[in-house]
């Protein structure tokens, strides 16, 4: 708890504005940091364990489903991702399902984040969660046994080249911003690069953040005729200003001068994907 309290009344960025809260009582660092936040700008700054912090933003590893949800236009509960050979997709799920319950739980009688946690039950492999489901083409409800297990995210899920017009464009689904990322954000834009794209088309409305550093090898091959140029600057605060610096586009052989780049999002797009978005 010393290291927290530390971190957020020196280092923190508005770290002037920390009300200080005795760490006695606390038994949680992360609950301890949220309530040292400064809430009038931060409702982003957490803490994560180590180990599964660095086997995520390594590797993408982790332990669930192989899955993620959303709610839709309509507040329904849906399947937003699903990887093909995770264990949601080995239950026979697929995006765009409706959720309608958890181990026997209807999703409108969960209204707070712990009652969702609770419905799950334990995170860890071998556990099974039962979901009752609706696919979209049917009124049918059936129940797919999710056995969690260790997943490996795909950074990539999906991508295409298509003739639109006189336009030749390059899709693809950037679901998160890990170490892997690099590699395949290459193979990617080489193949794009090998089909004659001229528009690009980014997808980040799934995306989780992530890397700022996988976010400057993007904007480097969406932007090759600017390398050198400003991607972002860190900011500290007054007591370390002599830290302050910035960080610069790279140069890539095979990056796209497009015609046109759109990127997809929501209005939960933040982090790694909105400093892309805004380079």
């Amino acid at each position: 708890m010393a290291y927290i309290q530390d971190l957020m009344t020196h280092e923190y960025l508005w770290a002037e504005q920390v009300e200080p809260i005795s760490p006695l009582g606390y038994t949680d660092p992360a609950a301890y940091l949220v309530d040292l936040r400064y809430e009038s700008l931060d409702r982003w700054s957490y803490a994560r364990d180590l180990s599964e912090a660095s086997d995520w933003f390594s590797s993408g590893a982790y332990v669930g489903g192989g899955y993620a949800l959303k709610r839709d236009g309509a507040d329904q509960v849906r399947f937003s991702l699903v990887y093909p050979e995770g264990p949601a997709g080995d239950a026979g799920l697929s995006r765009g399902d409706r959720l309608l319950a958890i181990n026997g739980q209807a999703i409108e009688s969960l209204t707070t984040a712990e009652a969702w946690s609770a419905a799950f039950g334990p995170v860890e492999a071998g556990a099974v969660v039962a979901l009752d489901v609706r696919s979209p083409d049917s009124d049918a409800i059936w129940t797919a046994e999710v056995v969690l297990a260790e997943v490996t995210a795909p950074p990539i899920l999906s991508k295409r080249i298509f003739s639109l017009g006189d336009r030749t464009v390059g899709y693809f689904m950037l679901t998160t911003f890990i170490e892997t990322a690099h590699d395949a954000l290459d193979t990617v834009f080489r193949d794009f690069k090998a089909g004659g794209v001229d528009t690009v088309v980014v997808d980040l409305r799934y995306n989780g953040g992530g890397l700022l550093a996988v976010g400057r090898h993007l904007a480097s091959l969406l932007a090759p005729d600017h390398a050198g140029d400003v991607y972002q600057r860190y900011w500290y605060n007054e007591s370390f200003a002599e830290l302050n610096t910035a960080t610069h586009l790279d140069a890539y052989d095979h990056g796209i001068a497009a015609r046109d780049v759109v990127m997809l999002t929501t209005g939960a797009t933040a982090s790694a994907r909105e400093i892309v978005m805004h380079a």
